[in-house]
């Protein structure tokens, strides 16, 4: 959402009470003023969006035991942990960030991120990702084939961008309700990968049940 400079003549206690009360929600003085402004006007900002949604997603996860909800460094971000099986059980953060703006096509981006020094668990990461990747093409790659979902790696990090299909609108609970049956697909797509290594075959088979009951049983695809 655009934004610009607008001179406001207010009383010196009015700013006062503005600046306390920002400080306290952790925001700076104009996004305080903005979003005290927007909610008197029953105007939805970009900002208020997000959080709505994110408010809705974290409702959601609360009740999934396989899930721990990480406090939020922004309200633009919204990231679960959760563990594998696999050796020194290496923790998984899945965040999801959302833009205030569709860029090219993008309403977000989903990140699976870990921390790890064994090569092995990298390199099993990195063959799940292409695995999981070329499985979602050929299910929803279609749908979006005018705005192509994109993907990237690098260390410690897989990232996947997020978008609904074009001329869709889609609520708030909607999209919340959609992005939690994805990351909860990718979470037992990924254990079962790794649980099953190293028979590759059954992992791909167990991925293509998965992906064809989320394409039948989800809201919106993503």
């Amino acid at each position: 959402m655009k934004k610009s400079v607008y001179s406001l003549v207010l009383s010196d206690s009015v700013v006062e009470a503005v600046d306390r009360a920002a400080y306290m929600s952790g925001q700076s003085r104009s996004n305080f003023i903005n979003s005290v402004l927007a909610e008197h006007l029953s105007f939805v900002t970009p900002e208020k969006r997000m959080r709505n949604i994110f408010d809705v997603l974290e409702a959601i996860t609360e009740a999934e035991e396989n899930f721990r909800i990480q406090k939020q460094q922004s309200d633009s971000m919204f990231s679960l942990l959760s563990s594998l099986k696999y050796k020194y059980r290496p923790t998984i953060r899945y965040s999801i960030e959302l833009y205030p703006a569709h860029k090219n096509g993008s309403i977000g981006e989903f990140k699976v991120i870990y921390r790890t020094q064994s090569v092995d668990f990298a390199r099993i990461m990195k063959n799940f990702f292409i695995m999981w990747a070329k499985n979602e093409q050929k299910f929803i790659g279609k749908v979006f084939i005018k705005s192509p979902i994109k993907y990237s790696a690098a260390d410690g990090k897989l990232v996947r961008t997020i978008k609904i299909p074009t001329g869709k609108g889609i609520s708030e609970n909607d999209l919340a309700k959609a992005i939690s049956d994805y990351i909860g697909m990718f979470d037992r797509v990924l254990k079962e990968y790794i649980s099953s290594l190293p028979d590759v075959e059954y992992a791909q088979r167990y991925l293509d049940r998965e992906y064809s009951d989320y394409v039948k049983n989800s809201i919106t695809l993503i």
